[in-house]
């Protein structure tokens, strides 16, 4: 059986890599190797010339390079550390400053702070504030972005939830998908529930048994599809800083297609389905129905079809 010992590193000094027990090093340290232990702490400025895997606890903090990858039951890092390869983990945990070239993979992860990835990001529950960046893909079951985040790849989870400045270069696919603030998606968006408040705009398509969007802004989608589609205005008498800079708030969608249909402020090409209600700043310019048409208020329908 081997034997392993602390390593106690303080003020500037260096180790060479092996197996220990614990690990703690402060100051201005330097690791020449991989490092196998059962924890580790690291605090100050440190360059790790290699991997860690701990069998419990890998806490950095300060100004920290890793050369390699971070494998820990438990992983916090916080300040600015820079990770050349990747971290797995069951809970992990990024605060500060934190620059990873590769994925992160574990059942829980927290991000905060500003963060770059340069992989994909695997999870069981995901919850990112502050400023990311991922040039991947995150999936995972349950999945919340707050904050301003910008994600190259595609977004794949049960419950989504995107708020705050968010940008999502592929696609979204999940269970229940929730969108608030400004949402930009570069592909489509595909769910068995979908809501929406605030603004966003959808280059490709927005498919979802039940689509609930409620607009206090401009919103854009290529095309819309759905058994029961609703799109109301959500402004109230109060302030709007849209209404100050004399902005519309509309839906704007090349076609619309559903079972019961229920819009208002929406610009469309052509909305078709079984129950359609076109209402209040509506411009429809054809509508197809099955079984009957509403247009209330001042909505505007071109021309009308029965199928």
């Amino acid at each position: 059986m081997e034997t392993r010992q602390n390593l106690n590193l303080s003020g500037s000094g260096s180790a060479p890599g092996g197996l220990y027990d614990e690990v703690f090093i402060s100051g201005s340290a330097e690791v020449n190797g991989d490092i196998d232990c059962t924890s580790i702490k690291v605090s100050g400025s440190t360059d790790i010339k290699g991997s860690i895997k701990a069998q419990e606890l890998v806490e950095l903090k300060g100004s920290c390079d890793v050369g390699g990858d971070i494998f820990g039951k438990k992983v916090y890092i916080s300040q600015s550390v820079d990770i050349s390869g990747s971290i797995r983990g069951e809970y992990i945990e990024l605060k500060g400053s934190c620059d990873i070239e590769r994925d992160i993979i574990g059942e829980e992860v927290q991000i905060s702070g500003s963060s770059d990835i340069g992989g994909n990001i695997e999870t069981g529950t995901i919850t990112i504030y502050g400023s990311c960046d991922v040039d991947g893909k995150i999936s995972g079951k349950n999945i919340k972005i707050q904050g301003s985040a910008d994600i190259d790849g595609d977004i794949i989870g049960g419950n989504i939830k995107l708020s705050g400045s968010t940008d999502v270069g592929g696609n979204v696919h999940g269970e229940e998908v929730e969108i608030a603030g400004s949402v930009d998606l570069g592909g489509n968006c595909e769910a068995e529930s979908f809501r929406a408040s605030g603004s966003f705009d959808i280059d490709g398509l927005l498919n979802a048994d039940s689509i609930s969007i409620g607009i206090s802004g401009k919103c854009k989608v290529k095309e819309i599809g759905g058994e029961k589609i609703e799109v109301r205005k959500t402004t109230g008498s109060g302030f709007s800083i849209n209404s100050l800079f004399g902005r519309r708030i509309k839906l704007e969608t090349e076609i619309i297609e559903g079972d019961d249909i229920y819009l208002e402020a929406t610009e469309a090409r052509i909305v078709r389905g079984n129950n359609i209600t076109i209402g209040m700043d509506c411009q429809i310019e054809q509508v197809e129905y099955r079984n009957e048409i509403k247009i209330l208020d001042n909505g505007w329908v071109k021309e009308q079809k029965k199928l």
